[in-house]
């Protein structure tokens, strides 16, 4: 038997990723009836010092991880997200579906949790399906005026193995 267990003695490495506009900044016009990208500009934090960010995806280095993402949706009725592997075209993780309501001023996020293995380096995207919002430049986010940076989408990601 060994003196330790080495999972525990290595630590997790932590993953940020986010979208993350400028102040005052919208989070943009919600597409509908298609699964679209959430936009990911930023690496807030990389433990790992391996992901790349182009182009609203990302490349994780193989390994498990444990993910929590959320974003922000207004007025777009029913609303799903989910995390694709888009090298292999496969879907790692659904979220549960929202429902912010249209005719009203219905505000909130939606997001996924879970957790998924990857053999190799993957391109992933986070990915949004709305099915009849009202266009609004305030669907993927509404700024809070505070002068600071305007947060829409946040990929917290823990490489557990």
């Amino acid at each position: 038997m060994p003196l330790f267990n080495i999972s525990e003695a290595i630590p997790d490495q932590f993953i940020q990723l986010l979208d993350s506009k400028s102040a005052n900044a919208s989070g943009g016009i919600a597409s509908f009836q298609s699964w679209s990208n959430r936009d990911i500009n930023t690496i807030s934090n990389d433990d790992t010092n391996s992901v790349i960010l182009s182009a609203n995806t990302f490349v994780l280095p193989a390994g498990s991880y444990i993910v929590d993402a959320a974003s922000n949706f207004y007025i777009v009725n029913a609303v799903k997200m989910r995390l694709k592997n888009l090298t292999d075209g496969n879907i790692l993780l659904s979220g549960i579906t929202a429902y912010f309501n249209k005719n009203s001023t219905a505000y909130g996020n939606a997001g996924i949790t879970g957790k998924f293995v990857i053999g190799e380096n993957k391109s992933l995207a986070l990915e949004y399906y709305v099915d009849s919002p009202t266009s609004s430049v305030y669907n993927l986010g509404a700024p809070v005026g505070d002068g600071s940076a305007e947060i829409y989408t946040s990929i917290d990601l823990r490489k557990v193995g």
